[in-house]
């Protein structure tokens, strides 16, 4: 498959379209194509290296997707080829801190683009259990703009300002 990769940090002139090995579903996992990738500024941090030191390169950025079921792994019988589907931007690694609320404050909670390969290329491996259906009848383009920014949102609110059921008042 094709793929942006980046194998150093650098401005955006470090990007290179490059034939890698399309993934294959392990158990419990899917394999998505890609029908557009996001853009957004974490990917931009990561890519000039000031979001971490050390990178495995070549590596492949992305943490927004709009994508479709192409392939699902053993176990996997809640997804069909052809769904429509949004993977997650992270998700814990722990299957244990799944039960953590948002995923984000889970403390094996990673960013695909970061840790793993992300959605700058045609397809990509995401654990069955963090991809969500896409019944939104949106562009690609257009569902690629919301998956970061619903869980920087989401974050901010029970992380950071520690809002709790009833604590807003009008």
């Amino acid at each position: 498959m094709k793929a942006a990769v980046i194998r150093e940090f650098g401005d955006p002139s470090v990007f290179t379209i490059a034939e890698v090995d399309t993934p294959t579903p392990r158990p419990g996992h899917v394999l998505v194509k890609i029908l557009a990738a996001g853009v957004n500024r974490f990917d931009h941090y990561i890519r000039e290296g000031s979001v971490v030191s050390e990178l495995q390169f070549p590596h492949i950025l992305g943490a927004d997707a709009a994508s479709e079921i192409a392939e699902v792994g053993a176990g996997v019988d809640t997804l069909r080829i052809g769904d429509r589907v949004v993977p997650m931007t992270g998700y814990p690694d722990d299957a244990a801190d799944a039960v953590i609320h948002p995923n984000s404050a889970a403390p094996s909670f990673s960013v695909s683009s970061l840790s793993r390969p992300g959605s700058y290329a045609q397809y990509q491996e995401v654990p069955a259990r963090w991809v969500v259906r896409d019944p939104t009848g949106l562009s690609p383009e257009q569902v690629t703009t919301l998956p970061m920014d619903a869980l920087t949102a989401a974050r901010a609110a029970k992380v950071v300002g520690k809002t709790k059921p009833g604590t807003m008042s009008s």
